[in-house]
């Protein structure tokens, strides 16, 4: 079973954030960031990373995405399954018209579509 594009790009980022090697497979639901070498410095990346691949300003974005897409928030929920739970939730709440460009790659633009959030949604 293929995992949900939103799960396929936040593996994404974590790999390239945590310099492990990429890998096409997404990352099981149980996966902590922290456990793989996360730190709140990495996550900082991380949330750079995932709010380019999404689609918004990496720096001046609003507060909320900001909030959101933040470092303190991917530590909070720092397995898979939460984050994953946590982005898409986040993803449906924030209007679209805050993105500033499409998002960075198919499967982010996949993963902010409706269907996208729903198949993340349920997955976790």
């Amino acid at each position: 079973e293929h995992a949900p594009a939103l799960v396929r790009v936040i593996s994404s980022v974590w790999q390239r954030t945590l310099g492990l090697p990429m890998s096409e497979a997404p990352f099981p639901a149980n996966v902590d960031f922290a456990r793989l070498g996360g730190d709140s410095l990495t996550a900082l990346r991380a949330a750079l990373w995932l709010r380019v691949e999404l689609g918004y300003e990496r720096d001046e974005a609003p507060p909320e995405v900001l909030s959101a897409f933040g470092a303190a928030k991917l530590m909070e929920h720092s397995t898979m399954q939460s984050y994953v739970s946590h982005v898409a939730a986040s993803l449906s709440a924030l209007p679209d018209a805050w993105r500033v460009h499409p998002p960075a790659d198919p499967l982010a633009e996949e993963a902010v579509s409706a269907n996208g959030i729903t198949d993340a949604m349920a997955w976790a």
